[in-house]
C-alpha cells in the first residue's frame, strides 16, 4: 500500500530503550494512518562546543533534509538536544521549509508543544532509592538550570525527600547540563572526599547517570554496592 505521506522525526542521538520506545510509538501510530516516518538524527549530541568540530560538521548536514527532503510534517524532540545553538538551527531551517511541526518538551514561540510529565522523572527513581534501598543522603544531578523541564524533573527529587521527611540543602543538588563532564567532575570530588559520599545519586538523564557510574567504579568505588 503506498503511503499518504512521510513525518520526519528529528532528534540528536538513538542511545537508549527509552529513545527507541519513542521512535516505535510515533511509527506505530502514524503508520496507522498510512503515514511512513523517517528518523533524522546526527548520530551524536553535541555540546555548543562540539559543534564546530570538522567530524561534527559533516554529521550535523543530515538535519539539512529538513529544507530539501520531501515531508508532510515533523515532531521535534528539541529538550534533549546538549546543543542550544543546534536546537536554533533546527527551529530555523523547520521555519524555512514551512511545514507543519509538533514539538516536544521545549517552549517556543513557532510551534505547538507536547509534554510529559517531567516531575515524576525524578521523582520515583528517589523514592525507590528512599524505600527499597535505604538511601538517606542523595544527591540530583539535573540538566540546565532555569531550563522548565530540569527544574521540573529536580522538583520531582524535592517532592520525593520531602515526603518521606528526609533533610537535604541546595549543596545536594547539581546542575549537569544533560552532559559527561560536570557529572564526571562530581564523581571525581566524591572519590577525593571534597564532596561528602552519598548513599545515591539521581540524574536526569542517561548520559550523566552512565558518566558517574563509570567514573565512581574506575576510581574504586563500587556501583550499587556504596553508592
Amino acid at each position: 500500500m503506498e503511503s499518504k505521506g512521510r513525518i520526519g522525526i528529528i532528534v540528536p542521538h538513538i542511545c537508549s530503550n527509552v529513545d527507541t520506545e519513542f521512535i516505535d510509538i510515533i511509527h506505530t501510530n502514524a503508520a496507522e494512518y498510512g503515514y511512513d516516518t523517517l528518523v533524522v538524527s546526527g548520530i551524536i549530541n553535541y555540546q555548543d562546543d562540539t559543534l564546530e568540530w570538522n567530524y561534527g560538521k559533516g554529521q550535523m548536514n543530515i538535519y539539512h533534509l529538513i529544507t530539501h527532503g520531501k515531508f508532510d510534517g515533523f515532531i521535534f524532540e528539541a529538550n534533549i538536544f546538549c546543543s542550544d545553538m543546534q536546537r536554533h538551527r533546527i527551529l530555523d531551517m523547520l521555519n524555512a521549509a514551512e511545514t507543519p511541526c509538533v514539538v516536544v518538551n521545549y517552549e517556543q514561540p513557532f510551534y505547538p508543544v507536547v509534554s510529559a510529565d517531567e516531575t515524576s522523572l525524578l521523582y520515583f527513581p528517589t523514592k525507590h532509592l528512599i524505600e527499597k534501598h535505604g538511601c538517606r543522603k542523595i544527591y540530583c544531578i539535573g540538566g540546565y538550570r532555569g531550563h522548565l523541564p530540569s527544574e521540573e524533573r529536580i522538583s520531582g527529587f524535592r517532592k520525593a525527600m520531602d515526603e518521606k521527611g528526609i533533610s537535604y540543602d541546595e549543596k545536594s543538588i547539581f546542575y549537569g547540563d544533560y552532559w559527561r563532564d560536570i557529572p564526571k567532575a562530581i564523581a571525581l570530588k566524591i572519590v577525593s572526599g571534597e564532596i561528602d559520599k552519598p548513599d545515591g545519586i539521581v540524574c536526569g538523564s542517561d548520559i550523566m547517570a552512565v558518566s558517574v557510574m563509570h567514573t565512581l567504579i574506575e576510581n574504586g568505588i563500587k556501583v550499587p554496592e556504596e553508592i
